[in-house]
């Protein structure tokens, strides 16, 4: 019953936005005076641009900073692997918000991040299609949605690539939010595998955060099984280092 609740919840605030797209809440802070066209308050929204990903002293497979630490080891079936923002104060709010409380239309601004970003990686050419990282069965029907589904569906529509539906989990597992690094890791070892072939295909993991890598890891070894030429990782955030400075920590 608890879960019919929160799916009927669930589809009742995607219908609202449907008639009311527009958040009058700043899905960074939560500041109820209001927010701009990309769903942020003023404050949140000159946050973000210190929260981007760096375009240079960086590692050139994972996307990390130089001043981290590189998460290439983590996730050696992974050829590239980029992020647009840190998974850090309003950045934080946008993606709670887009996952968990069915603010859906957050996608096509997010998409047009991600856009951006491939563009100035000169990826589009290198690539064949997108692949959304799956949700467990259970999650997707309490939740109604899958939030790396409709990231990759939005930018589909700005690039002009397809959409695949290559993956599926073959069994049900905790949420990773609960587990630590090499809990991540093992809770994923196996768990999912290719719906049919995918031979010669470069292909571009969309999802909406990269904490560990353990779950672009997981989607991206599958691919390869599957016989995928490539398989590179494109998230809207990632959980790389601390920044600088007090940080409004979302709602």
């Amino acid at each position: 019953m608890r879960d019919l609740r929160q799916t009927l919840g669930n589809i009742g605030r995607a219908a609202l936005e449907l008639v009311w797209p527009k958040q009058v809440n700043c899905q960074g802070c939560g500041d109820v005076s209001g927010a701009d066209r990309e769903y942020l308050c003023a404050p949140c929204a000159r946050r973000l641009e210190e929260l981007r990903a760096p375009e240079s002293q960086r590692c050139l497979g994972c996307g990390t900073p130089v001043e981290a630490k590189c998460v290439c080891d983590r996730m050696p079936h992974v050829a590239y692997s980029r992020f647009a923002f840190y998974y850090q104060g309003p950045v934080r709010g946008v993606v709670q918000g887009f996952k968990y409380r069915a603010v859906t239309c957050m996608a096509d601004w997010m998409a047009e991040e991600l856009y951006g970003l491939l563009l100035r990686e000169d990826w589009l050419e290198e690539v064949h299609a997108l692949v959304p990282v799956p949700m467990p069965a259970k999650r997707l029907a309490s939740r109604g949605y899958n939030q790396a589904d409709l990231l990759a569906k939005a930018l589909a529509e700005a690039t002009g690539l397809p959409v695949l539906d290559l993956l599926e989990r073959t069994r049900e597992t905790p949420q990773q939010a609960r587990l630590k690094g090499k809990e991540r890791r093992e809770n994923l070892r196996g768990a999912f595998r290719a719906r049919t072939d995918a031979r010669g295909l470069r292909l571009l993991l969309i999802d909406d955060v990269r904490t560990t890598g353990a779950t672009l890891e997981a989607c991206a070894e599958a691919l390869l099984k599957a016989h995928a030429a490539e398989a590179h990782a494109l998230t809207f955030a990632a959980v790389c280092r601390p920044v600088e400075g007090e940080e409004p920590q979302g709602w």
